[in-house]
């Protein structure tokens, strides 16, 4: 584990062994189907300390996980847990599962994200609210090949690898303090969100902080930063958790970054994260839940069909729009007016 003393000490000691050529994605995807060397069957990191120690030498920003991290305003891990570590991984293999399906193994590919002992949310109990998808292979499969057709060959593949490594960077206490350093007073934040898209902006910071990103190009690099800066989180808009003013980010987001695939690349990291909200040091691999999977990907091609559209939607059109939809695909028999009228 990292001994420096700051962020950017914990990034020199990993870039040393960090290689000069990337892995390749059907590298990582190999590393998920060597038998016998953990897998979803021996769910917990001792037994899958090969694909880890895999992940942290080629993204050495994982390092960052590994300190000081606050979960959420005002709350932080218990200090030896780091949980936001093994949750961020989780994402980064619910993506590699949906890559290998894609390439052609899909039993391998839904087994990743579905099988093993999961308690109540295992294949083999009787689903409630949230139906794992190993029950609903059709499902997943529409997802995986709704994702895919927006990525146009490897360098996406991996650029979204990248892109779910560090999109919680910025609940680091550390990561934001250097962040800040740079920043003047009134711009400094501890929404970590905004820490990183302030950090995407740097080419000092990127170089210190992200070398992972800092290897896409400075293409890949703004329509990260452009994601992030929007601020805007679908699952809380999803369940109603957010105001209207939310909007403002992604209705400043530049039409060109909803038409070139931008803001989707941002949209669908959150159902990754979601897969692996639930992983810990007992279990690594990510889980595949229905409403996550297909409900937020069809509320998100909604919200992106609608900033499509020619003109600029004003916050409070959108934000009813939106969940007036999720609510008529909900309940199918009600009419517009008749939910209008209840609002």
């Amino acid at each position: 584990f990292c001994q420096g003393t700051t962020v950017g000490q914990c990034m020199e000691e990993v870039y040393s062994p960090y290689a000069k050529a990337r892995p390749r994605m059907d590298e990582f995807a190999a590393a998920l189907r060597v038998p016998n060397q953990g897998g979803v069957e021996k769910p917990d990191a001792e037994s899958n300390q090969a694909l880890l120690q895999m992940f942290d030498m080629h993204f050495p920003e994982l390092r960052i996980y590994r300190g000081q991290i606050q979960t959420s305003p005002g709350i932080e891990e218990i200090k030896g847990s780091p949980t936001e570590y093994y949750r961020t991984v989780g994402a980064m293999i619910a993506l590699l599962a949906a890559y290998i399906y894609m390439k052609g193994d899909e039993q391998l590919g839904l087994e990743i994200c579905t099988g093993g002992n999961r308690g109540p949310m295992s294949k083999d109990k009787v689903p409630g609210k949230f139906i794992n998808m190993g029950n609903k292979p059709e499902a997943y499969r529409k997802f995986c090949q709704e994702f895919a057709s927006g990525l146009k060959g490897e360098e996406d593949w991996w650029a979204m690898m990248v892109f779910l490594a560090v999109h919680d960077v910025g609940k680091s206490n550390a990561f934001r303090m250097r962040v800040n350093q740079t920043l003047p007073p009134m711009q400094r934040t501890d929404d970590h969100d905004r820490a990183l898209a302030n950090a995407l902006r740097d080419p000092e910071l990127l170089e210190e902080l992200l070398p992972s990103v800092r290897r896409l190009g400075p293409e890949r690099i703004q329509r990260i930063a452009d994601g992030f800066a929007t601020n805007f989180q679908l699952p809380q808009l999803g369940q109603g958790e957010i105001s209207v003013i939310s909007l403002a980010g992604l209705i400043d987001l530049p039409k060109a970054r909803v038409m070139d695939g931008t803001l989707s690349t941002y949209l669908y990291h959150s159902i990754f994260d979601i897969a692996g909200a639930a992983c810990n040091e007992k279990f690594i691999w990510p889980l595949a839940i229905l409403p996550v999977y297909s409900g937020f990907q069809s509320s998100m091609l909604d919200l992106v069909d609608r900033l499509s559209d020619s003109g600029k939607p004003d916050s409070r059109s959108l934000y009813f729009d939106f969940l007036n939809c999720a609510f008529k695909k909900a309940y199918p028999d009600f009419e517009e007016n008749t939910f209008k009228g209840l609002c």
